[in-house]
């Protein structure tokens, strides 16, 4: 049987990684299929919203995407809220939305989203019921999707997750890297070492340098769901198709390890403690704290208790269930000047 057995494997990083099942290939099929039919139209769609975007100022810049399904609708509320309250541009953000009511929602906010029912319409709003199952792909590979579509644009970008906030603004640090790396990804931490060799890289955060290089990776990878759904990780998949890339093609990618401590994570709630309590008590700054390495129900407390909660709980417990007849439209008291400040705070 088609990937689960050895035969069919392949080496990486000293271990044998199986092929996708046929079950995982049909299914990638499907949703690749709907994404490849209506991919020009939705291109010809977003050309004008993003050439906007990247002109900010009047100068040529980088376009920060973000991707979130009704799901994740908080935690992109609160990063938008979060930059608000310290002062920080948010201007070339742009927001895929997978559906109707993230859609109006983020627009009442004031968050440039763009949303094409075509190709994110069958993206559920909710979880998927299984790893294999079509919807799952369409979740995972949703974060694709959109930065094959800026990326096919001509554009650099910062892709990043919904469940981080910013302390200062990160394109000044890739503003100033003259190394010649095409692709800077943040540094995920000692673990899944198989999973995840040699890069460590965390595909929640990252940056790309518009090139034939990552044009030609991203044109590859948008057809990889399969692989996806088979390693149950859109990270990583990503790990096996850059590997070939930076031996095959070229591809230059750097893991912000020196750096880490300038991008935050879980990884350093475990590991460095210390270091997370300076920051939530003033003492050190790093550019961002990105809530990975938890479980979806631990998000939310543990930005709060790092006092990087901004969002009026009164507003959140508006958003109506999906499928609700109208999304209220949410006004700047969703926003909070000042962080929630829970029993939990890691200030001592």
């Amino acid at each position: 049987k088609r990937g689960n057995d050895l035969n069919f494997g392949y080496k990486k990083a000293n271990r044998l990684v199986n092929l996708p099942t046929k079950k995982e290939t049909a299914a990638n099929q499907e949703t690749l299929k709907s994404y490849l039919n209506f991919y020009q139209n939705a291109q010809e769609k977003l050309k004008p919203l993003a050439e906007k975007i990247a002109y900010t100022g009047g100068t040529r810049g980088p376009i920060v995407v973000m991707v979130s399904n009704y799901g994740q609708a908080q935690f992109v509320m609160n990063f938008h809220c979060s930059a608000k309250a310290r002062g920080l541009d948010t201007s070339r953000v742009l927001l895929f939305a997978t559906d109707q009511d993230t859609y109006d929602f983020a627009t009442s906010m004031g968050i440039t989203t763009f949303y094409d029912d075509r190709i994110f319409a069958s993206v559920p709003q909710g979880a998927a019921i299984d790893y294999d199952d079509v919807n799952y792909g369409k979740i995972m590979m949703s974060k694709v999707y959109c930065v094959h579509l800026i990326n096919s644009l001509g554009y650099d970008l910062l892709f990043q997750d919904a469940d981080l906030v910013w302390y200062k603004d990160p394109l000044e640090y890739f503003k100033n890297r003259t190394d010649g790396f095409d692709m800077y990804f943040q540094h995920d931490g000692d673990h899944h070492p198989g999973n995840f060799k040699p890069l460590a890289a965390n595909t929640g955060f990252y940056y790309v340098r518009y090139n034939k290089r990552t044009e030609y990776f991203f044109d590859v990878f948008v057809r990889m769901g399969d692989l996806v759904l088979n390693h149950k990780s859109h990270q990583a998949a990503f790990t096996i198709v850059a590997n070939e890339h930076m031996a095959l093609r070229s591809l230059r990618i750097k893991v912000l390890a020196e750096d880490q401590l300038l991008f935050m994570s879980g990884y350093h709630l475990f590991n460095a403690r210390h270091m997370v309590k300076k920051v939530v008590q003033g003492k050190y700054t790093p550019y961002l704290y990105h809530a990975n390495w938890l479980a979806g129900n631990n998000k939310k407390p543990t930005l709060a208790s790092m006092l990087n909660w901004f969002v009026n709980d009164t507003c959140y417990e508006s958003i109506p269930s999906p499928n609700n007849e109208s999304t209220p439209e949410f006004k700047l008291w969703c926003c909070l000047t000042e962080p929630l400040v829970t029993d939990g705070a890691l200030l001592s």
